[in-house]
């Protein structure tokens, strides 16, 4: 199996990527209010960061829980990641004039929590499997 065959078919790299993005989201969504503040170009480029961040939360969520649920059928993990996805992606995709500042916090902060859960979850199932101990998970 070449290095990159085994790249792509590792779950727990994945998921830590996914634990990177996840945690990344929330504290710039956190910070990003107080440094909009001080530094206002930061909120012109709020919206781009946001669905980049987004994007590749949903790419890792993709590659760590749909190889994690066809292996441990643990279906928990699959709806808690959806809805961390879904929450993150709530701002980039409501209109403008649906959404407001607190919202869009919100709903990125929980998602971002649900995504982290989720992805420490999926490591714990993956670490604790009989079939991925005998074999690469």
């Amino acid at each position: 199996m070449t290095f990159a065959t085994r790249l792509l078919t590792s779950r727990p790299v994945w998921d830590r990527a996914g634990l990177t993005a996840s945690t990344l989201c929330v504290a710039h969504c956190v910070a990003t209010p107080f440094v909009a503040a001080v530094l206002p170009i930061i909120a012109a480029m709020e919206g781009a960061t946001h669905a980049v961040l987004a994007l590749a939360v949903l790419s890792f969520s993709l590659l760590a829980f749909v190889p994690g649920f066809r292996k441990h059928r643990r279906s928990p993990v699959l709806g808690l990641g959806s809805a961390g996805v879904a929450l993150i992606w709530l701002p980039v995709v409501l209109p403008e004039s649906m959404s407001s500042e607190s919202l869009e916090t919100i709903a990125t902060v929980s998602g971002g929590i649900a995504m982290v859960v989720a992805h420490l979850v999926n490591l714990y199932f993956c670490r604790t499997c009989r079939v991925c101990a005998e074999s690469a998970c």
